[in-house]
């Protein structure tokens, strides 16, 4: 299949290549919300590895529900990230993890994108439908955002186990043909342009 072979590699800039370390589907209360990919610089199958490399990495996030809003949004990252990190070690994480779980203005919805880098020479950023939302530097935000998905309380053990690709399947086939046919729609794009564009007012 054609789309798994493309998706196996991710080009961040001329001189470093991620390859794809995992994907899955994340569901809470039995619904799907987004599919998620794990690109690394060294893939591995080994969390503690993953979580605390200190090469390239890069989560991706597109929204499969056709309705996310910002409530149910803030909740779960919020939650996710309470249980998976000590939030009192990094108090000027703070600030950032609020921005990132607080910033929708509207809802989220199918075809969504969200990207959160991590870049030895940059730091961590995210961006929402390429649009810019958080930079912080060093890799402490990304390590705790990854923690959300390979910590010690995942989302379920499948979830874990596909971001570090122990399992090599139909699914992950078509976890990842419906990863490459989800696209973000231009209107989408101005939408988060425009609520930071009201911020700035």
């Amino acid at each position: 299949c054609a789309l798994p072979i493309l998706l196996s590699f991710l080009i961040i800039s001329p001189t470093v290549a991620l390859e794809l370390n995992g994907i899955a589907a994340y569901e809470h209360l039995r619904k799907e919300y987004y599919i998620a990919a794990l690109y690394s610089s060294a893939p591995s199958s080994d969390a503690d590895t993953v979580i605390n490399s200190t090469a390239a990495q890069r989560m991706v996030i597109k929204v499969t529900t056709k309705k996310w809003s910002p409530r149910r949004w803030a909740l779960l990252w919020q939650d996710n990230i309470a249980i998976n990190n000590d939030l009192d070690a990094h108090p000027e994480l703070i600030k950032p993890i609020m921005r990132f779980t607080q910033f929708p203005k509207g809802n989220l919805s199918t075809g969504d994108e969200i990207i959160i880098d991590y870049s030895p020479a940059k730091g961590t950023s995210i961006q929402i439908n390429r649009q810019t939302i958080v930079k912080a530097k060093g890799r402490t935000l990304f390590r705790y955002l990854l923690s959300t998905w390979v910590g010690k309380l995942p989302p379920a053990k499948s979830f874990k186990q596909r971001i570090l690709r122990t399992h090599k399947d139909e699914t992950e086939q078509a976890l990842t043909t419906r990863f490459a046919n989800l696209y973000l729609p231009s209107t989408r794009e101005k939408l988060v342009a425009s609520w930071i564009q009201d911020e700035e007012k």
